[in-house]
C-alpha cells in the first residue's frame, strides 16, 4: 500500500469513529441509550459541531487524547425511517495536509456497481468500497486540488449507487451551501495536490 493509501485509510477510520459517534451522541440526547460505556471522548474544540448553513464541522480526539481530527460533514436521514441514507464528508490528513473525501451509505447497495460522486455536470469521481458493517458501507477517495476546488465551486454534488437488485442508478443529492466555510474553518486545512 502506498504513503497516501495508508494515510486515506488513517482518514477513512477516524471519519468512521466520527459517524459512529456521531450515531452514539444522537442516540444518547434522545435517551436510547443506557450509560457512558464506550463513548468517544467529547472535542473541546469549539469548532465540533458548528454549521456552515448545510454543513457541519466534527472533530474529534484520537484515543490517545493526543490529537484531534476535524471534518466538514453532511448527514441524511430518511424522514419516514429515522435511518442513513448518506452521510458524506471531507477532511485533510498526512504531513502535506491531502484531501479525502468518504461516504457512508445505508447496507443494500450493490457492492460490484460501486459508488461514485460528481459536482454539477462535471465528469463522475469514482470511490473505492472499504467495506460494509453492520452501521452500512464505506467509500472513500483521496481528492485532487481541482476536484477540491470544484465542489467549494460547486452547487449540488451527485452521489450515485446502485440499490442491490434495481436496475437504475440511484443519485443522491447533497446541498454545498456551506461546503466552502466549512473546509475554510478546518484547523490546518489547506488545498491538497
Amino acid at each position: 500500500m502506498t504513503v497516501i493509501g495508508n494515510r486515506l485509510l488513517q482518514a477513512v477510520i477516524m471519519v468512521c469513529s466520527l459517524t459512529v459517534s456521531g450515531l452514539l451522541w444522537a442516540a444518547d440526547e434522545a435517551g436510547q441509550t443506557q450509560g457512558q460505556a464506550g463513548k468517544p471522548r467529547t472535542s473541546t474544540n469549539p469548532l465540533h459541531r458548528k454549521v456552515f448553513d448545510k454543513w457541519i464541522t466534527e472533530c474529534e480526539m484520537s484515543p490517545d487524547g493526543k490529537s484531534e481530527k476535524c471534518f466538514a460533514s453532511q448527514t441524511q436521514i430518511s424522514k419516514e425511517h429515522q435511518q442513513l441514507i448518506l452521510k458524506f464528508s471531507v477532511g485533510s490528513f498526512g504531513n502535506k495536509e491531502e484531501w479525502a473525501a468518504v461516504a457512508i451509505l445505508p447496507l443494500g447497495i450493490s457492492i460490484p456497481a460501486g459508488v461514485a460522486f460528481k459536482v454539477d455536470d462535471a465528469e463522475p469521481i469514482f470511490m473505492q468500497l472499504q467495506q460494509c458493517t453492520g452501521n452500512g458501507c464505506l467509500a472513500s477517495v483521496a481528492l485532487e486540488k481541482n476536484v477540491m476546488t470544484a465542489i467549494k465551486k460547486g452547487k449540488i454534488l451527485s452521489v450515485g449507487v446502485l440499490p442491490f437488485g434495481f436496475p437504475k442508478t440511484m443519485a443522491i443529492p447533497v446541498d454545498l451551501q456551506g461546503f466552502s466555510s466549512a473546509v475554510a474553518a478546518l484547523p490546518k486545512a489547506k488545498e491538497g495536490k
